[in-house]
């Protein structure tokens, strides 16, 4: 009996847990967003397997098709979206370096207008190369201020 009761417990921690630590958040909602955790997790949700996605594609753009396409141009809009929101907890994390932390806020901006604008026009290697580069923006931003 405990042993059923102790499987029963750990079998709901174990789906619990599996949640993701926020909730999804529309486009449209990102401004109402409160904190930077949150922030970061819907960039890392509409980034991360898009990564994994280009990286699969860099040795041949070309064989990349519609839906890759949208995806990135997808991932973008939000890396904007969040991006734009970014500024107001420079003071909270930038450390006294404002200007460091707005560069990276800007560069995510104006990266993801290059994959808007690559995507759109079925430029593989531009898309690629520009998904990419966010992902070293990403990094970097986490090497200094994490």
């Amino acid at each position: 009996m405990i042993r059923t009761a102790l499987a029963g417990a750990a079998i709901i921690l174990l789906v619990a847990s599996c949640r993701p630590p926020f909730p999804y958040t529309p486009s449209h909602k990102i401004p109402e967003v409160r904190t930077i955790d949150q922030l970061m997790w819907i960039q890392a949700d509409a980034a991360d397997p898009r990564f994994d996605l280009a990286e699969g594609f860099e040795d041949d753009p070309s064989k990349l098709g519609s839906a890759q396409y949208q995806q990135f141009i997808e991932m973008a809009k939000r890396i904007q979206a969040t991006a734009k929101e970014l500024p107001r907890f420079t003071k909270q994390y930038a450390q006294g370096r404002d200007a460091d932390y707005n560069g990276f806020t800007k560069a995510l901006s104006d990266t993801a207008a290059v994959v808007i604008t690559a995507a759109g026009a079925r430029d593989g290697a531009k898309t690629v190369e520009a998904v990419l580069n966010i992902r070293s923006t990403c990094r970097n931003c986490h090497n200094e201020f994490r």
